[in-house]
């Protein structure tokens, strides 16, 4: 009857409604899980980027090290001579 034809439309009509829904919430989701990867890409890249700064700064103080410990020794050998050269007298 004309009556069961409305009835089996109208429950099509909210099975379709449903399935939008359930489609725009899907979506959303997926929209919120690619900005959250973005955002740990991001974040990934910011943590690369300070430990390329870290290993600078790392070669940087090694570098500063090494030639003070290198002027040290020159020095350690200069006041040696000098006091050689005061005993000598």
């Amino acid at each position: 009857t004309i009556a069961e034809v409305n009835e089996i439309s109208a429950t099509i009509a909210a099975a379709i409604e449903e399935q939008g829904a359930a489609t725009r919430e899907i979506s959303r989701a997926i929209q919120q899980a690619s900005m959250g990867a973005s955002q740990v890409a991001e974040g990934a890249n910011g943590v690369h980027r300070a430990a390329d700064e870290t290993g600078s700064s790392a070669r940087d103080v090694h570098a500063a090290a090494a030639l003070l410990a290198h002027k040290a020794s020159d020095l350690r050998l200069r006041v040696d001579s000098f006091l050689a050269t005061l005993r000598e007298g």
